[in-house]
């Protein structure tokens, strides 16, 4: 899977693996723990998401083997390879499941079961598109309303539905900062439904965007900038306004990386945003200061 889904999806499997465990595999129970996934280090390759599910009965501990998935291909033999090692290092029940994030209506190659001669072996396929997304509406947990956007909107059209996923996920957000990252999760995977182009346009209309010129960094980049000239002063003070819940490393980190890339001259702004997984308009800021310095040059 690309690497910028599988980044969103590990930020937020963890507070939303129950209510999703519930609404898309029909699972409860009482807790689930990170258990050391040994597979990655005897067959290199690493199971997506592997929890053990704790009940109170103790007996009934099992294991919890998520997969997502983007492309429809066979992964049959895949699954009963990880099947076998984690009954083999855990011996314990092992639940699998295979979550698909594409678009196709009707899946050809990706089927719910390994089989040849000697061998059976079956796990469960569910497209998250087949999924009411009311269900993940219903949720009071943030990262769990975000798997709405990939979910079915029955009769809703997708502008009505994105209205409601954003209105939800604003409402349980307990800041700007948090809703923000959950504003550039949910607009990378709406590219997923090709709804990207729609999603930017609703969010603006609905004025869910990070209001800089409330902010006080973006004020000190304006005083800044009276004494730098206009113009630079507002590019620091929204560079300084995005950088508002990245840590300093990170920031160095991005800056560095956006500033090489802009320099080579070969990347548009979007894309090196999308490529180092930071806000737009922090890449702009940066491009109009290697603008304005080179005008003075």
């Amino acid at each position: 899977m690309a690497n910028i889904y599988d980044r969103i999806i590990k930020e937020i499997i963890e507070p939303a693996l129950k209510p999703l465990a519930e609404i898309a595999l029909g699972l409860r129970f009482d807790q689930a723990v990170e258990v050391e996934d040994k597979i990655q280090y005897t067959l290199e390759r690493e199971a997506d998401h592997l929890k053990m599910l704790l009940f109170k009965d103790k007996v009934a501990r099992q294991l919890l083997h998520l997969e997502f998935h983007l492309p429809d291909e066979d992964i049959g033999s895949i699954m009963l390879l990880k099947k076998g090692m984690l009954n083999l290092l855990f011996n314990l029940k092992v639940l699998q499941y295979v979550i698909y994030l594409g678009d196709k209506k009707r899946l050809k190659n990706l089927k719910p079961f390994f089989e040849d001669e000697f061998t059976k072996h079956s796990f469960e396929v569910i497209a998250i598109q087949s999924l009411d997304y009311h269900k993940f509406l219903q949720s009071s947990v943030p990262e769990a309303v975000i798997w709405a956007i990939l979910a079915d909107y029955g009769g809703d059209k997708p502008e009505l539905a994105i209205q409601r996923i954003l209105q939800k996920v604003n409402e349980l957000s307990k800041d700007k900062t948090v809703f923000g990252k959950h504003l550039r999760r949910l607009e990378v995977l709406s590219k997923l439904r090709k709804l990207q182009p729609v999603f930017i346009q609703i969010s603006k209309e609905m004025a869910f965007t990070y209001d800089l010129k409330t902010d006080i960094r973006y004020k000190q980049g304006i005083e800044v900038g009276k004494a730098k000239g206009k113009k630079e002063g507002i590019a620091v003070g929204k560079a300084e306004g995005i950088e508002i819940g990245m840590n300093k490393g990170e920031i160095k980190k991005a800056t560095t990386a956006a500033t090489k890339m802009l320099k080579t001259k070969r990347f548009t702004a979007q894309e090196i945003a999308d490529f180092l997984d930071v806000q737009l308009d922090l890449v702009v800021a940066i491009q109009q200061k290697l603008e304005s310095k080179a005008k003075k040059k």
